[in-house]
């Protein structure tokens, strides 16, 4: 069993509602309100559809999740996984595309809130807005978790509120010719697979609680919990939408657009439907950049821990007692790839590091499994080893079907950080091993029997 450390980083204060609160915040920001109109333009009326479907393919990645947070309950969430089961390249390829996955993802919320302001300010300059917007992410997430987890649950409450109404307006307003042909002329089936591709951003938030494991009280009863609800209700939400979104107006009417659900409000209500638009568009984005932005500075806290980042990477500050030289870090690859201003690259670019992290964090279930790593009496997938083959199976047959550009810049991004792990990384990991990150870690009192 795990030794307790006697000086612990973190303060455990989220219950179950607390660690839903941060999934559903990094869920919701762009699943409906940037994508949506992206993706229709790929499925036309099939885009509740290609919803639906997305969130059926993630449930095996979220019950794998959920297995591997119950025996490894370790701040780092996927890459710790893969970390304390695998080891070594896997373990470090996997960090890299999930920290890659989570900061590129911020990149996408930061893009959204400014286009959303750029509505009713038209003059404002998009990069100028979300860099500011990530300099304030910054300090908030500096502050803690529990500083604006209050807020961020405003947030939460409005943007699903909006989402609420939308449906509720929208129901009375759906024409079934909208939804004939199905597809776009052209277009097969096998669209869908491209356009689950362009979602799987969006549904891979639940991943960010495990992140914030040392956060949170007794991680392997709650984490599993809030995974689940998470994912429920986000794909309830995304799949009734995306109906409203296609069923109230022609497909092509919405198709690439970045601002769907602001269009369609305002067809339905004129300006009260713009307003919240933009106003569910703007909570979504910074309650899911806020999030976002806590977990990928806690992977690369990880994986500096772990010693294939400098140790000054892993500081926590002293009074805050969050990871901020992580989070700074952070910051500015957050920055840096929004200053690129497309929303579709950008995004493709975050799908394939999060495709490539979670194929190796679902084939880590079985290596858990092998090695007798797993804790007797918590969280287990049923019908072993169905789960984790599915996961893995689903995430790296859909990275293909990714955006070229993407897939592109995602392979350059592995090259440099091969070369950095083999220059560098592997000889300061292995020297970093005298003593196991797991007797090092602050678990809860439920853990300690």
């Amino acid at each position: 069993m795990f030794k307790l450390s006697e000086n612990p980083k973190f303060k455990r204060h989220m219950g179950v509602l607390g660690a839903t609160n941060v999934g559903i915040g990094a869920m919701m920001g762009s699943g409906i309100f940037i994508l949506s109109g992206v993706v229709a333009g790929v499925v036309g009326p099939a885009l509740f559809i290609a919803y639906l479907l997305s969130g059926f393919i993630t449930l095996f990645t979220a019950i794998n999740y959920s297995e591997l947070v119950a025996s490894i309950p370790k701040q780092g969430g996927g890459y710790t996984f893969v970390h304390d089961i695998i080891g070594g390249y896997p373990s470090y390829l996997t960090g890299l595309f999930m920290w890659a996955g989570t900061a590129v993802a911020c990149s996408v919320f930061a893009i959204a809130f400014a286009h959303s302001l750029r509505i009713y300010y038209p003059g404002i300059d998009i990069n100028l807005v979300a860099i500011i917007l990530i300099i304030v992410s910054f300090f908030i997430n500096l502050m803690g978790v529990e500083g604006f987890g209050i807020s961020l649950a405003a947030m939460n409450i409005t943007e699903l509120a909006t989402l609420a109404f939308f449906v509720l307006i929208g129901a009375f307003r759906v024409d079934p010719a909208n939804f004939n042909p199905i597809l776009p002329p052209g277009e097969t089936w096998t669209s869908l697979i491209s356009a689950i591709s362009l979602l799987y951003l969006a549904y891979v938030g639940f991943e960010l609680i495990t992140t914030a494991s040392e956060e949170i009280k007794n991680p392997p009863k709650v984490i599993p919990k809030a995974i689940l609800l998470t994912l429920l209700i986000t794909t309830a939400f995304y799949t009734l939408d995306a109906l409203i979104l296609v069923g109230v107006t022609n497909w092509t009417n919405i198709a690439g657009s970045t601002t769907a659900i602001v269009d369609v409000y305002k067809m339905m209500i004129g300006d009260w439907g713009l307003f919240l638009g933009v106003l569910g568009t703007v909570m979504a984005s910074v309650s899911a950049l806020n999030a976002t932005m806590m977990a990928s500075g806690r992977i690369l806290y990880a994986m500096s821990r772990d010693g294939f980042f400098p140790k000054k990477i892993s500081s926590v500050h002293k009074r805050f007692r969050t990871p901020h030289v992580a989070l700074a870090i952070t910051a500015v690859m957050i920055a840096t790839f929004t200053l690129t201003g497309h929303v579709e690259m950008v995004a493709g670019m975050s799908d394939f590091g999060y495709l490539m992290g979670l194929t190796l964090i679902n084939l880590s279930v079985i290596w858990l499994h092998r090695k007798g790593l797993y804790v007797p009496g918590t969280f287990k997938a049923p019908l072993y080893p169905l789960f984790p083959i599915i996961g893995a199976l689903s995430t790296l047959l859909i990275a293909p079907s990714l955006p070229f550009s993407a897939v592109q810049l995602g392979l350059i991004y592995t090259i440099i950080g091969t070369i950095v792990y083999f220059a560098y990384a592997r000889g300061k990991h292995h020297s970093n091993q005298v003593e196991k990150n797991a007797n090092s870690i602050d678990f809860p009192e439920e853990m300690q029997e």
